[in-house]
């Protein structure tokens, strides 16, 4: 399974809606989580750096959480 990574905001509006696993590689808004959502309507799982999970509101953890979303933490090192 290939991961996308996205390493600014910008990148946001350029992806695909076929992809499952995106690593966001910036510290994201709830805002900016809302809109992954939107453009990729089969996410399956986000990944994040751990030291970014911490910055994530509870209220949007909840909301992937409802929508079978899940937050996983890590580098990408092997993936880019």
């Amino acid at each position: 399974m290939k991961i996308r990574v996205v390493s600014s905001k910008d990148e946001i509006e350029t992806l695909s809606n076929d992809w499952e696993i995106v690593h966001i590689a910036f510290r994201p808004s709830d805002k900016d989580i809302l809109s992954l959502v939107i453009k990729c309507p089969n996410v399956k799982a986000f990944h994040i750096p751990s030291s970014y999970k911490k910055s994530i509101s509870g209220s949007t953890q909840m909301y992937l959480s409802m929508q079978g979303i899940d937050l996983l933490e890590g580098g990408v090192w092997g993936h880019r």
